[in-house]
């Protein structure tokens, strides 16, 4: 017999997929682990009329010091999951329920890494955000990315650029919600 740890993140994932496929996961892969066939399972499509979102629970409110931009290693002290007949309501109600609540109005800072994030889907976020009223700072690629889609924006100096800067309008509650996608660490809003 060979036995072997099993990831955190899968013990807390696993029921989350079994709730949404209405399927025994854990007790599928231990038979599979055991010596079953995947055929032996005799597993049929199934078509679902719900949607699932999982979404992570996490705690920097409660731990500053814990670097927001995610690595390998878990930050996360738990999961959530929205279910509902709609993607939109379902992901809504992970938020909900991991504690995040959205801003109706106000401003958004955003900060994009230009070696992903650069996309059509990121010229549709700022422009729903620009269409719902909101003010819009983003650091200066990023509000150069915009301004050539349409999106109007105000630059704001990251950290190092200098003052008025991102921690500024941040600490001064100038904005309602961060939109900040590092492709790494070093890359964060620093």
């Amino acid at each position: 017999m060979c036995a072997g740890t099993p990831k955190e993140e899968f013990s807390r994932t696993v029921p989350l997929v079994s709730k949404v496929c209405n399927t025994q996961m854990a007790r599928l892969a231990t038979r599979l682990m055991l010596g079953a066939k995947l055929e032996d399972l005799k597993l049929k499509d199934k078509k679902f009329n719900h949607h699932g979102a999982k979404e992570a629970v996490f705690p920097f409110d409660k731990f500053p010091k814990v670097d927001p931009v995610l690595g390998p290693e878990m930050h996360s002290t738990g999961e959530v999951l929205g279910l509902s007949d709609d993607y939109a309501l379902a992901y809504y109600k992970s938020q909900e329920a991991a504690g995040s609540f959205l801003p109706n109005e106000g401003a958004v800072l955003i900060s994009l890494s230009d070696k992903v994030n650069l996309s059509e889907q990121a010229i549709e976020i700022g422009k729903e955000f620009q269409k719902l009223g909101f003010k819009i700072y983003a650091t200066e690629g990023t509000a150069k990315f915009y301004e050539a889609a349409g999106v109007k924006c105000e630059v704001v100096n990251k950290i190092a650029e200098g003052r008025p800067n991102v921690l500024d309008i941040i600490l001064n509650k100038q904005v309602n919600l961060i939109v900040n996608t590092p492709w790494a660490k070093r890359d964060a809003i620093k």
